[in-house]
């Protein structure tokens, strides 16, 4: 969803104020799973709404929905089906919007919290994605990529997947993305439109 602010010029409806505002770049957390330990609330309280799914996951016989104060805030998925996975690991995913909707220090303080009502004791990371931002001003990427077909650039290192995504547009190719690597490595880059996964469809 976005809201016009002036006339060309749109903003998501929940906005922190600060994205690329005065910026070239702009570093962000946009994908976080944390790994947690113990038997989770599965009761709602005033300040937590706890939504248990009809079904977990391949991995996880539980899965549950959580609210807090109102905002929509991740899921988590606990029960391993594996004797592999320890019993009493519990996995937090958060909701992408509060990366771009929240300050650092309110989100800390917002996870702190909720692993605490759920009676959680913190582990460590089990997936961060981070998203460097910035402007179709700083970066033409589609000419960029036209570059990479002829060979005018190389990419280094080892042999990689590299897929483009488009769609056409008015008999036209529109550019949507590019991703170089696997999603299973421990490392990929990802790169596409945001301004457009924005908008209303």
């Amino acid at each position: 969803m976005v809201t016009p602010v002036k006339k060309g010029v749109h903003v998501p409806d929940r906005y922190n104020g600060d994205l690329l505002d005065g910026a070239i770049y702009t570093l962000n957390m946009d994908y976080l799973i944390l790994n947690l330990e113990g038997n989770p609330l599965t009761e709602s309280t005033n300040d937590l709404k706890v939504e248990l799914a009809d079904y977990g996951t391949k991995v996880y016989k539980e899965r549950a929905a959580l609210t807090y104060q109102g905002e929509v805030f991740g899921t988590i998925v606990f029960k391993p089906r594996s004797s592999v996975i320890p019993v009493n690991l519990v996995q937090l995913q958060l909701e992408n919007h509060l990366f771009y909707t929240k300050k650092p220090k309110e989100l800390q303080n917002m996870v702190a919290q909720v692993v605490d009502i759920l009676g959680l004791e913190y582990k460590g990371i089990n997936r961060l994605d981070i998203a460097l931002d910035f402007s179709g001003k700083q970066h033409d990427i589609p000419t960029l990529l036209m570059g990479i077909f002829t060979e005018k650039y190389l990419i280094s290192g080892r042999e990689k997947d590299f897929n483009v995504y488009t769609k056409t547009c008015k008999g036209r190719i529109e550019f949507n993305g590019v991703q170089i690597g696997k999603r299973s490595a421990s490392r990929f880059c990802r790169i596409y439109n945001k301004s457009k996964e924005m908008l209303r469809g």
